[in-house]
């Protein structure tokens, strides 16, 4: 038993050879804790969700969009290689974001916005952006549910959409709005008349009734608006320099219903088609995914409590509001419609998918894959024009 009095006493014997002894130990851990920290993050061949990165002068641009992209090889390559597509990425993306960005301007590019904000004036614009207003103006002119001069009109869709108790104040909305509305409904039939592109060069013209519709409904949104083919065109671009780079084993998806497999993905898999069964959200079939496949889904519920979305009882029955009306901005008895081909294209796939919110029927102007599941309750009918697509179907397919 040791006193208090008593001195520990070290051996000073071998004091080189325990202070080599420790110091080997100490490497040796240090070794030990490195290799454990590498092997963490070690990287193993298979799908990575790709990061984008952070922006000052757009710091929205890659919200609600997604990259996932299979890697081979070490995990230094794969390393090399995700930094190598997350510049890529991000690059593609916050310049597709910026091109077509139809209310703020910015610096180094002449933008939607930059037109939007000079009326009668012509402004010169690249021939991505010159590529993406003609064939938006053209797709205007089918007058087909869609308008790229329905800017001032989406703005107020939006505005009872996610405004408080949107329910109950929707007919007194849109009642102090109508004479407005009216007129702006009137001049989305017209774009020509609003949108002229020749020689590389866009102008804006607003005539003095739209001017005073924007003036009584308070509306500063550009009349120049992709609105609903937005984030079509947005990973149209994204997927054509990914494809052009030789980056196509992946898929890119919107929180806004559009996904795009990549030429080269090969990995399989099925996306869900959902509906309402039972007054729930529920899986209705399965679609088999492959490369090249684009898909667009329009949906009249929210999910997880997700905003913009409302129902209102009628005479006529249940209709739905959501954030993908077309330009009549109707309330619809479509729950969800899908609209889907096989030849990567984003911005066809979701012209299709308006034109069947539009029409209410699923005639294919395209020659495409409609898939719209109709009804409610226990009485859903999937209505498809390729029903070899279907498959694991819980409800009668049409």
């Amino acid at each position: 038993m040791m006193h208090d009095d008593e001195e520990i006493v070290l051996s000073t014997k071998h004091v080189k050879l325990r202070v080599a002894l420790f110091i080997v130990a100490f490497v040796v851990a240090i070794i030990a804790f490195a290799k454990g920290v590498l092997s963490m993050g070690e990287k193993k061949p298979g799908f990575y969700q790709v990061e984008a990165a952070p922006s000052d002068s757009a710091p929205m641009y890659s919200a609600g969009m997604s990259l996932t992209y299979y890697f081979e090889g070490d995990s230094v390559d794969i390393r090399r290689q995700m930094d190598e597509l997350k510049v890529l990425y991000s690059t593609t993306l916050e310049h597709a974001w910026k091109l077509f960005d139809a209310n703020k301007e910015y610096d180094e590019l002449a933008n939607i916005a930059t037109i939007n904000h000079h009326p009668e004036e012509w402004i010169a614009i690249d021939d991505k952006l010159c590529h993406v207003l003609q064939d938006a103006l053209a797709r205007s002119r089918k007058k087909l549910g869609y308008a790229v001069n329905a800017g001032p009109l989406y703005a107020i869709y939006n505005g009872i959409l996610y405004a408080e108790d949107a329910l109950e104040n929707e007919e007194m909305y849109l009642q102090s709005l109508a004479e407005p509305r009216k007129a702006l409904e009137e001049s989305a039939l017209d774009p020509d008349a609003f949108l002229s592109i020749e020689n590389g060069r866009a102008r804006l013209s607003i005539d003095s009734k739209v001017a005073k519709a924007m003036q009584d409904a308070e509306i500063e949104n550009g009349v120049i608006d992709l609105n609903l083919l937005h984030d079509a065109y947005i990973v149209q671009m994204l997927v054509q320099v990914l494809e052009e780079e030789g980056w196509n084993n992946g898929y890119v998806h919107c929180s806004s219903g559009l996904t795009v497999m990549l030429s080269g993905y090969q990995a399989g898999g099925t996306m869900d088609i959902v509906g309402y069964a039972k007054g729930m959200p529920a899986k209705l079939a399965e679609i088999p995914m492959a490369g090249g496949m684009a898909v667009s889904r329009f949906k009249a519920f929210g999910e997880n409590g997700e905003a913009g979305y409302y129902v209102r009882e009628k005479p006529e029955g249940t209709l739905y509001r959501h954030p993908y009306p077309t330009i009549g901005g109707q309330e619809t008895r479509t729950l969800v419609s899908y609209a889907i081909n096989d030849a990567m294209d984003p911005v066809a796939a979701c012209f299709e998918n308006i034109v069947i919110n539009e029409k209410g029927e699923t005639e294919s102007i395209l020659g495409d894959w409609i898939l719209q599941p109709m009804g409610t309750e226990d009485n859903v009918v999937l209505k498809t024009s390729d029903s070899s697509l279907i498959v694991d179907a819980k409800c009668k397919v049409e």
